[in-house]
């Protein structure tokens, strides 16, 4: 997906999801415990030291960002085409800095950043990144291979790409919604299950990056409809599971059968994808 970007949100967040004990429950119940409101980065890019996105910044006062275009070719790779400029009339060498902390870098290491084309790294395996153009001794100006020094009235282009980050993290709960079925027996009457669905929210042409999501599930409804059905308790069932997918872990007592879901690489979401996972109780008569 390609897609030019004019501010970034970051931030992490927790959901808690409670399925109720009658069968009209077609919504989450949210809590107020968020880890961390969402943040916007955002800058003037038409001005002198214009901000960027994603983490990606001017290094320097006169280096100017004058567009982004993201190519996010899935969570955990992406690309940015970078133009930088400058309003000073008198040559200057632009610097650019990049956050690897943040999205769509996710946290990736300083060295899992690289140029691909129209600069280098000056600082290899330290955060920021720092990044600066392309010089040579043919004397004309050249996007990509001879792109500083640089004066007003030029564009320097700067291809900049992470090709295995970590997953997403958590986004906002504002970023995505958790719905759940009633608890319901199974067809074979061995089982009553519940689809999760989370659902992004996020416009892509705005927020073009992937970001994670988690829900806490308390499986009680699902233990007291399995015993109504004359069923004793044998073992849970997460369906789709796996760290690729998604995580389950189960909250300490008194919370015993609450369990916290946390998406990984191949369960996060990018605009208003959707992402859903069915979790059964199973006894015997």
């Amino acid at each position: 997906m390609r897609s030019r970007l004019r501010a970034a949100l970051v931030g992490v967040g927790v959901s808690v999801l409670a399925l109720a004990a009658i069968p009209t429950l077609t919504h989450a119940a949210w809590t107020d415990d968020v880890w961390e409101t969402a943040v916007v980065s955002a800058g003037s890019w038409s001005d002198s030291g214009g901000g960027g996105g994603g983490g990606i910044d001017p290094g320097t006062d006169d280096t100017v960002i004058f567009d982004i275009d993201w190519n996010v070719i899935g969570p955990t790779q992406v690309c940015a085409d970078v133009y930088v400029t400058t309003n000073s009339t008198s040559p200057i060498s632009w610097v650019l800095t990049v956050d690897p902390s943040v999205r769509p870098w996710n946290g990736v290491a300083p060295t899992g950043i690289q140029v691909i084309n129209g600069g280098s790294i000056s600082n290899p395996g330290s955060a920021p990144v720092t990044i600066v153009g392309n010089s040579n001794t043919s004397g004309s100006f050249d996007q990509t291979s001879n792109n500083s020094p640089i004066v007003a009235g030029q564009t320097g282009l700067v291809q900049i790409c992470a090709y295995s980050t970590p997953p997403p993290v958590p986004g906002d709960p504002s970023w995505y919604t958790v719905t759940a079925t009633p608890p319901t027996l199974n067809a074979a009457g061995d089982g009553v299950c519940t689809t999760l669905t989370i659902a992004g929210q996020l416009d892509p042409a705005v927020d073009p990056f992937f970001h994670g999501w988690t829900a806490v599930v308390d499986l009680q409804p699902l233990l007291d409809e399995l015993a109504a059905q004359g069923l004793t308790y044998t073992y849970t069932d997460f369906a789709n599971g796996g760290g690729f997918i998604f995580t389950v872990d189960q909250l300490a007592p008194p919370n015993g059968t609450e369990y916290r879901f946390t998406s990984g690489t191949a369960a996060a979401l990018q605009g208003p994808d959707t992402f859903q996972t069915t979790t059964c109780v199973y006894g015997f008569a």
